[in-house]
């Protein structure tokens, strides 16, 4: 199932679609090898969930690094409006955790493949891989943001709290948009 904000600006054209869509991870992925730390939980021989993080002293990502990596790729299937609809939209989605002043976490990216979803997969990188790492690297506190009110229980369930939920209008399309917060302490 897609996430919920992949379709709020999107190509009408199906094939386009797909185009925008894998143009705009390509980006993402070049982004996070380069400046994100990344979680990646294997089970046998096949990946069940990944997760990417910024560490308290990353920096922004400027609008150059953005293009630098790709992001005008998505431009060709996707349009001038969509694209920058997207980049506006995620800008919105991820205000809350950019206004904190002080140094903290952010997971920006988590996903469990859906055959393993509800196996506990999830927690269990979030606990042994994600908040144990923060706590060996001087704890503190993880805040992200989630579009699917699934996701939301998931996180409540997983010691984040909800600090601030809001209904977004964004492309006349409603979209949920939840932050939370998780406590880190050091070890």
């Amino acid at each position: 199932m897609p996430y919920e904000f992949s379709n709020i600006y999107r190509p009408k054209c199906e094939k386009r679609y797909r185009r925008f869509t894998w143009a705009i991870h390509r980006t993402a992925v070049n982004i996070y090898f380069k400046r994100k730390m990344l979680f990646v939980g294997v089970e046998g021989d096949r990946i069940v969930c990944c997760a990417c993080m910024d560490a308290p002293w990353h920096k922004t990502m400027t609008l150059g690094e953005y293009l630098k990596n790709g992001a005008l790729r998505a431009a060709f299937p996707g349009g001038m409006f969509n694209l920058l609809g997207y980049a506006s939209m995620m800008d919105r989605l991820e205000r809350h955790c950019k206004s904190i002043k002080e140094p903290h976490w952010h997971l920006s990216n988590f996903a469990v493949a859906p055959e393993c979803q509800r196996m506990g997969y999830g927690s269990r990188m979030l606990q042994e891989g994600i908040f144990s790492y923060i706590a060996k690297n001087g704890g503190g506190d993880l805040y992200l943001v989630t579009n699917s009110q699934n996701n939301a229980k998931f996180y409540s369930r997983n010691r984040f709290r909800e600090i601030v939920y809001e209904d977004l209008l964004l492309n006349k399309k409603h979209l949920g948009n939840w932050t939370f917060r998780a406590k880190i302490l050091a070890v």
